[in-house]
């Protein structure tokens, strides 16, 4: 699916909230604490790829959402752990009601509906009967601190509202980092974006985000899916892609593979990140070699203290160590594969650690999950696979 399913809370505590949601299932929990812990609830949400908390003490409903791979959206009711009857097909730019719970989707690349916009809600209003006549004049007199301190209030009310103005007018892109793993990013589409470095860790800044600023709606963003996403359309647009770096959400870093005077040659990659990603301000492209990239991989060997040599078999480089080598630099290894890994992706180079064929029928090895202890002196060889592609 090439584009994302927007969804926005028409309900609850969250009002106006929206969500970027992609291919397959997405479960909404509405309700206090207690209706998330539930036995039933926690079965559902084990069995989502993707859940999100909605705190509100006045509703308790679980939706299932799921976003198919030609983009259709199915959306049912969930009670006691399971559909309460078979997900149906929603419509885009139309309120969605499922009982007390109301709702909308739209494409990315489209605008809410003026149905949308102007649905309110069943908002309730609570009518306040003034006081007798016989206690008002007491009634005047004990509401003084009170009128006092409403005034307060509103004093530091409209301060809030000043500095959230002077948000509201930065510039696009300008990242402030409102909460501990959350940076608050405003795009060029005019929504406020709450940006995570991790899908995982949405739902939880979400809750303190609502408790630290209620009313104020975000879309919130996942890096790690962003990621991924973007990337598979450059792939499909057929740039040859090393990595999608966004260590700096606003300005991306793009880094595809070719020499440097090939640098220029994509300025249609930058625009279509910048059309995915309303939030980024711009994106710097740069070009890297496979040899570089292999060149990268024996400078980590090195800064271990590890001597390589390189040697090629077809069209695998293979980067060899003819000493022994400790158990710290054994396990130290494993880490800086794992860190070349999340600096160049594992598109072009991939960095494995094995033993030569050799040694292999050996004892000289202990094995365990996570780690790999060498017994005796024996040559050891670090194979990038698919090293050119």
């Amino acid at each position: 699916m090439d584009r994302a399913i927007k969804l926005k809370l028409l309900s609850g505590s969250m009002f106006g909230a929206e969500y970027s949601l992609t291919e397959g299932d997405a479960v909404f929990v509405f309700g206090p604490m207690s209706h998330v812990i539930d036995d039933d609830v926690a079965q559902t949400i084990a069995r989502a790829d993707n859940t999100y908390y909605v705190p509100d003490t006045r509703l308790a409903s679980t939706l299932m959402i799921r976003v198919l791979e030609n983009g259709s959206i199915e959306v049912g009711q969930v009670e006691a752990g399971e559909l309460s009857q078979s997900l149906q097909v929603a419509s885009t730019n139309v309120v969605v009601r499922l009982r007390d719970v109301s709702v909308a989707f739209r494409h990315d690349n489209e605008t809410w509906s003026n149905e949308v916009i102007a649905f309110q809600g069943d908002a309730a209003v609570t009518s306040i009967a003034p006081p007798s006549r016989r206690y008002r004049a007491r009634g005047v007199r004990r509401c003084l601190p009170g009128l006092v301190l409403c005034v307060f209030g509103l004093a530091l009310i409209g301060w809030s509202a000043a500095g959230d103005r002077e948000l509201r007018r930065s510039s696009p892109g300008h990242a402030q980092p409102v909460l501990p793993g959350m940076t608050l990013l405003r795009g060029r589409d005019g929504f406020e974006y709450g940006v995570v470095a991790s899908t995982d860790h949405i739902a939880a800044i979400q809750r303190e985000w609502t408790r630290v600023a209620p009313g104020r709606y975000l879309t919130w963003v996942g890096l790690d899916v962003e990621r991924h996403r973007i990337e598979a359309k450059l792939e499909r647009s057929g740039y040859p892609i090393v990595t999608l770096r966004m260590d700096n959400p606003a300005v991306p870093e793009l880094v595809l593979s070719g020499g440097e005077a090939q640098g220029n040659d994509h300025p249609s990659a930058r625009q279509l990140i910048l059309d995915a990603m309303p939030f980024a301000t711009d994106v710097t492209v740069s070009m890297i070699t496979d040899d570089a990239l292999i060149e990268a991989a024996k400078r980590s060997f090195v800064a271990l203290g590890i001597r390589p040599g390189v040697v090629r078999r077809g069209a695998t480089w293979g980067v060899v160590n003819d000493g022994s080598l400790t158990d710290m630099q054994l396990n130290a290894l494993r880490s800086s594969a794992l860190e070349f890994e999340r600096n160049w992706g594992a598109r072009r180079v991939i960095v494995h650690v094995r033993m030569q064929d050799a040694v292999l029928p050996s004892t000289n090895f202990r094995y365990r999950p996570d780690m790999l202890t060498q017994m005796t002196d024996s040559s050891l060889s670090f194979m990038p696979r698919d090293a050119s592609l």
